[in-house]
């Protein structure tokens, strides 16, 4: 049923069916991270990014990353 649906690709070498995803990592690394946001905080991103920061020990760099991130965005 995978393979009908084209979640699978798969190919046939010396009367052997080889399969591999079709979907690329990063579609599904969204896809999770989506499900994971949508389930535990009501698909709410500032709760998420608050809770992590709130509850992690982060250093200068990794708040300073943060707030490059959240600068791009502000400008889009």
């Amino acid at each position: 049923r995978l393979y009908k649906k084209e979640i699978i690709k798969r190919y046939k070498s010396e009367n052997i069916y080889f399969y591999s995803s079709n979907i690329k990592e990063d579609d599904i690394k969204m896809k999770t991270a989506k499900t994971f946001l949508n389930k535990l905080y009501g698909g709410d991103m500032k709760s998420l990014v608050l809770n992590f920061a709130k509850n992690e020990e982060l250093n200068n760099k990794e708040i300073e990353e943060l707030r490059d991130i959240l600068n791009d965005i502000s400008k889009k």
